[in-house]
């Protein structure tokens, strides 16, 4: 079997730091919707007159970008926020994906998040 399928995500970020001059905290909440292809096949052993093994893969290959949604502060102020990432490879770091307001210069792109994987399945069923 196969076939395209849309994908809603939607992430939540939460932080809060303490320091001498006092508290900070915020909340984000970003969605986005996307694309993908799945897909897989599988084989029956009969096992007995009523029951069968069932052995299969499925695939999935999916990812969402576009987030964007609004952060609230710890004093109630809103601001919109996208999910971006540097485009500054830190060989320690990697490429990080956080939320923030759309920085300009050019060192930052459009974050997503991949949904892809698969699964192997194994299971009995049984008729009546």
């Amino acid at each position: 079997f196969g076939g395209l399928g849309i994908y809603h995500a939607k992430l939540t970020f939460e932080s809060s730091s303490t320091e001498m001059t006092g508290s900070e905290s915020a909340q984000a909440d970003l969605a986005a919707w996307g694309f993908g292809l799945h897909g897989g096949a599988g084989v029956r052993f009969p096992i007995a007159p009523a029951v069968a093994l069932d052995l299969g893969v499925r695939v999935r290959r999916a990812s969402v970008s576009g987030f964007r949604g609004s952060q609230t502060d710890g004093s109630g102020e809103t601001c919109d926020v996208y999910l971006v990432r540097d485009k500054v490879a830190d060989p320690d770091a990697g490429m990080i994906e956080y939320y923030g307001a759309w920085p300009d210069g050019g060192r930052y792109a459009e974050g997503s998040v991949d949904l892809s994987g698969f699964t192997i399945y194994v299971g009995i069923s049984a008729g009546f």
